[in-house]
């Protein structure tokens, strides 16, 4: 029952994400990725975040693995002008790398 909740649910939210009007300046998100499990800690589940750091809005996200193509994933979550204008930060894991190398195509 509850997991059918969640399915509607999810199913009715809207997949672009809202983000309130920025004043012109530079724009900066931080990346990050954190683990959670779904019923046993072999079913690991990765929370990718990109975070605003003036407003402290998450502006991006996507759940899945931690690989690169996952790390691709989140930077298309974001609105076009972040990936356009900001200038982000991150752990320096490796799979950031694969978005880097992305941008600069």
């Amino acid at each position: 029952m509850l997991q059918d909740y969640v399915n509607k649910k999810s199913a009715e939210t809207p997949r672009e994400i809202k983000v309130l009007d920025k004043p012109k300046g530079k724009m900066t998100i931080e990346c990050d990725e954190m683990w959670s499990f779904v019923e046993n800690k072999e079913n690991k589940q990765w929370i990718w975040l990109a975070l605003d750091t003036k407003t402290r809005e998450i502006v991006g996200v996507y759940v899945g693995a931690r690989s690169r193509e996952s790390a691709k994933k989140l930077w298309k979550s974001l609105p076009p002008v972040y990936r356009q204008c900001a200038v982000f930060y991150t752990d320096f894991w490796e799979a950031y790398n694969t978005v880097k190398n992305v941008i600069n195509q």
